[in-house]
């Protein structure tokens, strides 16, 4: 079976050409709003984007739409993420909301899961010592914990918009001290990639990066492992194709 990958939107247009794929399953990485400064992209644009986005999911049910650390920011208010704009808040919290049941925190299709971030040995083995979550837990275990906590946050709006500032939020929307948090790994919003580790017994796909290589950009960065497994970051500007017999990743459209 052959997947499509969409990065991170951060506000472009560069998904629009799957835009007419009806069969193929496509996969989008999240974070879709809060364009980067020096790329020309405009927060009104971006909307208007996401709201296109959002049709194409309700009207092809090949279309699975991730939620990324930037979009968690105005389903509940965070001014903590890099780019938040507060003056366009209520009408993209108003459009996640109407819409949050489109949204997941992964996706997974036979031996391979997609994430926002990556989920992390380093997060898994804190979140056992804390008891958060069972010490023998298993992959199904585990995804079915993580929509578990996706689901009773998304329940509770009038205690979790403040989430980011109590103890109330769930561990899954850990920030960690790379990225300026307080935990020691962030969860599979905020995972960094110096910090990613595949403890999954199945290859894990995912964004949250620009990659930059010497000066270099590049398109996909295989990430260390510890049961031969591999995890990929893609970069976020691209759209990608993984073919889940040959396991091989590649760009959209390109032999």
């Amino acid at each position: 079976m052959k997947l499509i990958i969409c990065s991170d939107i951060h506000c472009r247009d560069f998904y629009k050409p799957i835009l007419e794929v009806k069969d193929t399953p496509i996969v989008f990485l999240g974070d879709y709003l809060d364009p980067y400064p020096d790329e020309g992209c405009s927060f009104e644009d971006g909307f208007a984007n996401l709201e296109e986005i959002i049709d194409f999911a309700k009207n092809n049910h090949n279309v699975t739409l991730l939620v990324g650390n930037h979009d968690n920011s105005y389903i509940w208010e965070d001014y903590g993420c890099s780019r938040f704009n507060k003056r366009f808040y209520n009408d993209a919290h108003a459009l996640f909301r109407e819409n949050l049941e489109l949204f997941k925190p992964f996706k997974q299709f036979d031996e391979v899961i997609f994430s926002h971030a990556g989920i992390s040995k380093g997060w898994i083995d804190v979140n056992k010592q804390e008891d958060f979550i069972s010490k023998n837990i298993d992959l199904n275990g585990l995804l079915d914990w993580i929509d578990s906590e996706w689901n009773k946050e998304c329940s509770y709006e009038g205690l979790i918009k403040k989430m980011w500032y109590t103890n109330f939020r769930s561990t899954i929307f850990d920030i960690g001290y790379i990225r300026g948090g307080e935990a020691p790994y962030g969860g599979p919003f905020w995972c960094d990639i110096s910090e990613m580790l595949n403890p999954l017994p199945i290859i894990q796909i995912f964004g949250h990066t620009q990659l930059k290589h010497k000066g270099t950009f590049i398109n996909v960065s295989t990430i260390r492992n510890t049961n031969h497994v591999p995890a990929y970051c893609v970069d976020s500007r691209e759209i990608f194709e993984f073919n889940t017999e040959t396991k091989e990743l590649k760009i959209y459209g390109k032999d």
